[in-house]
């Protein structure tokens, strides 16, 4: 029961997931305002001294677009929302408030959704999930893998998922806290 509770959980902040992916990255203008709330965040941040302005810092940046099935794209995506989750939100906030009345109940209600807690356990937990696996997925797409080195990249990989569900939920519980 409490597996098919999860597996339902995990289909519904991928769905969620990809619904703000698409409905953000939809257009130019919303591209636009994300970069504008964004620019105004870091702004804000370097103002009350709570990012470095060393070089290359705080570039603005775009959300991953849905569209490829690589374990790395979807780190990349999962990354760049958690990177640009304030603006993301803030761009979703406009939307409802001057958007269609069509799209409005869904962007409401996806809102609300990823403003949870438990969404941005799951954006998080997925983060850490797929720096892992990430490392074995580019190592077996290598057509010069041989079978015994991919043995031992599973087995490795493995032993770091382990040793995550072992030792990460104080600090990923704070992170998420933190975050929220």
């Amino acid at each position: 029961m409490a597996t098919s509770q999860g597996v339902v959980a995990l289909k519904k902040f991928f769905t969620q997931l990809s619904f703000v992916i698409n409905v953000v990255g939809a257009s130019s203008k919303r591209a636009d305002q994300i970069r504008d709330a964004q620019a105004e965040e870091i702004a804000y941040k370097i103002s009350i001294g709570k990012l470095d302005t060393s070089r290359g810092l705080n570039q603005s940046g775009t959300l991953q677009q849905a569209g490829d099935t690589i374990w790395s794209f979807h780190h990349k995506l999962v990354s760049s929302l958690i990177k640009m989750f304030s603006p993301t939100c803030e761009a979703l906030l406009k939307i409802i408030e001057n958007g269609t009345s069509a799209i409005k109940g869904d962007i409401d209600s996806t809102y609300e959704a990823i403003t949870t807690f438990e969404f941005i356990f799951y954006l998080h937990l997925d983060k850490e999930i797929m720096e892992i696996t990430n490392l074995l997925c580019q190592a077996l797409q290598r057509q010069t893998q041989d079978i015994c080195n991919a043995l031992s990249l599973v087995a490795s990989t493995k032993l770091l998922l382990q040793k995550m569900n072992d030792e990460i939920w104080d600090g990923l519980i704070s992170l998420v806290k933190s975050f929220c």
